[in-house]
């Protein structure tokens, strides 16, 4: 005899009260991760603008000419600690997520104590996702330029 598992359908309405069930009862713990990790997407956003903005304006715009190296380097230690901070705020957050979704205590203190077991997975999946995305692209690009080259030589066989 044959037993059937019921069928787990997901819908808008379990959605929102599964969500309403873990915020509620730590909404502050949330908003303070939030707060904690809300200024790197302003300054993702705002520094760089501001900081071109500001070097192609007037004589500056002949200082970032000749200190090319600095800016350079200012800008890849820039990226690299936005990108830190975001790793350690995705980690922080999904620990609590889960936790709170199967019901143990959530505290700011342990949420930050999960960085030492979260981080470097995260680094590895990061630099796995990226690897595979950029070998995804160089194989569409590679088809690309193919098919560019087969049609250009159809063109002129026509011609």
């Amino acid at each position: 005899m044959e037993t059937t598992l019921p069928v787990n359908t997901v819908n808008l309405d379990g959605l929102l009260s599964e969500t309403k069930r873990i915020l509620k009862p730590h909404s502050t713990h949330f908003f303070t991760l939030s707060l904690f990790f809300l200024p790197l997407a302003f300054t993702l956003v705002i520094i760089p603008n501001l900081h071109l903005h500001l070097h192609l304006t007037g004589d500056l715009f002949l200082k970032f000419l000749t200190n090319h190296q600095k800016v350079v380097i200012f800008h890849l230690l820039y990226f690299l600690i936005v990108y830190f901070f975001t790793l350690c705020a995705i980690g922080t957050i999904s620990y609590s997520t889960y936790n709170a979704f199967i019901g143990d205590p959530v505290n700011y203190l342990t949420t930050l104590k999960s960085l030492t077991f979260t981080f470097f997975p995260l680094v590895s999946i990061t630099i796995v996702a990226n690897l595979i995305l950029f070998a995804t692209s160089l194989a569409f690009f590679m088809f690309a330029v193919r098919l560019v080259g087969m049609v250009g030589k159809v063109c002129r066989g026509k011609l």
